[in-house]
């Protein structure tokens, strides 16, 4: 949460951590563990700070820091086409490319349009983890 917190505040955000406010944790200390089970997910405490935050925070199932998560793949789209043309060419010492898809991984970085309707950039990172890859400099 400091991370977080340092974070935000250079870009001029306050964050605020709801499940933290004394008020909630005393309703949630109050009330039996069965309370708790089944779906949705966290109802009481959803249920405890409806009051307090807009609707779509109180029900979102989404855990995503939108400030990190989409300036992140921002910055890995934009190294994608780097990357591929640093996998193809020929000085690329790549001895387990044959234990990876190596023509699915350079269609997926070729690919800028579709990352950006649905970025998942875990299993491209895994396979050039993988393959021991060491990327070119970042672009300036």
């Amino acid at each position: 949460m400091e991370r977080e917190i340092a974070r935000g505040a250079r870009c001029g955000l306050e964050y605020r951590y709801p499940l933290l406010d004394r008020r909630l944790v005393e309703f949630a200390l109050g009330r039996p563990p069965e309370a708790f089970c089944g779906p949705p997910t966290r109802f009481l405490m959803r249920v405890a700070v409806s009051g307090l935050l807009p609707s779509e925070v109180c029900w979102s199932e989404d855990k995503s820091d939108p400030m990190v998560y989409e300036t992140s793949m921002e910055a890995f789209a934009l190294e994608m086409p780097a990357l591929r043309r640093a996998l193809l060419a020929p000085e690329a010492p790549l001895t387990r490319a044959g234990y990876v898809d190596m023509p699915r991984l350079l269609e997926r970085l070729g690919d800028l349009e579709g990352f950006r309707r649905r970025p998942r950039p875990l299993p491209m990172l895994r396979a050039l983890a993988f393959l021991d890859f060491q990327p070119p400099p970042a672009s300036p």
